[in-house]
């Protein structure tokens, strides 16, 4: 599905997909950030590890970047007010300008499709999209 859909809307061909992650990768990464993943995102992932355009940007990080960015981001103390005001957020990409994408996460799961922006200058987040499809139809085509 996620293959067709980047082909459908990547006119210019200038997208990179990437070998498909493994189930076992991507469960292992659910449990060292203490998440499940929401159904879209983990099948995106097993059709392709991550989707990189012709400029480099990681419109979806690979499943390594996401353990390690979020590891990482949970760690920083830039970062601490805005995870001690939303909880858990499960960072799956980058804007290239240091604001990075996330979902929200709630005991563990994240409950809906919406995508935020973390606005890495003033630490806030902000709703973005309604959907990782829509998200995908914008970031490609573009």
């Amino acid at each position: 599905m996620w293959r067709e859909l980047i082909a459908e809307v990547d006119k210019e061909l200038e997208i990179e997909l990437s070998t498909p992650a493994i189930e076992d990768q991507v469960a292992e990464v659910e449990k060292s950030l203490s998440v499940l993943f929401p159904n879209h995102l983990r099948s995106l992932l097993l059709e392709t590890d991550g989707i990189v355009n012709l400029y480099g940007l990681q419109i979806v990080w690979s499943i390594d970047l996401i353990k390690q960015n979020n590891l990482d981001i949970r760690q920083s103390k830039f970062a601490a007010n805005t995870l001690s005001q939303f909880g858990n957020l499960l960072f799956f990409a980058d804007a290239g300008n240091g604001d990075e994408y996330t979902f929200l996460v709630k005991d563990g799961i994240v409950e809906k499709s919406d995508i935020y922006v973390w606005r890495h200058e003033d630490d806030r987040l902000e709703w973005s999209i309604a959907s990782l499809e829509e998200y995908l139809r914008i970031l490609v085509s573009t």
